[in-house]
């Protein structure tokens, strides 16, 4: 088994690629949110759907969620690990204040190993590292 400490490439890898535009969330996630007051929407990749409830009737967000969920695996794969190596991965969305095209959300992440060691990232809607919110770690309800 590899090093856990490469767990902690996978959380930034995957807070980094849920802010790119190669992940096609964005900007569905903004309009999702916009439509139902919300600032925010947390995920769980350790799910096979991720995407949660009151999303799903959005058909593009969901399906983008889902490949998201794929991408982690594959990140995983890459390092030598699978899902089943790990607890818990959540993923924070949050809507910046500043911008309006609803294109841009920072991305929190808390992956948590079966042993309960934690990784956790944040990334900016432009890439660039920042201060994770402690609340992605934060069970679904």
């Amino acid at each position: 088994m590899p090093s856990i400490k490469r767990l902690n490439s996978v959380s930034y890898c995957i807070a980094q690629h849920a802010v790119s535009g190669l992940s096609y969330i964005h900007p569905y996630i903004g309009y999702a949110c916009k439509e139902l007051g919300l600032t925010s929407i947390k995920v769980n990749l350790c799910q096979n759907d991720p995407c949660p409830e009151q999303f799903k009737s959005n058909k593009p967000l969901h399906l983008s969620l889902i490949a998201l969920r794929k991408k982690f695996e594959g990140i995983l794969e890459s390092e030598g690990f699978t899902v089943n190596d790990i607890k818990d991965i959540s993923l924070l969305f949050e809507l910046t204040k500043d911008l309006s095209d609803y294109s841009s959300t920072n991305c929190h992440v808390c992956l948590t190993t079966k042993s309960g060691k934690i990784f956790l990232h944040g990334v900016n809607y432009l890439g660039d590292p920042m201060q994770p919110n402690k609340d992605v770690c934060q069970e679904l309800p």
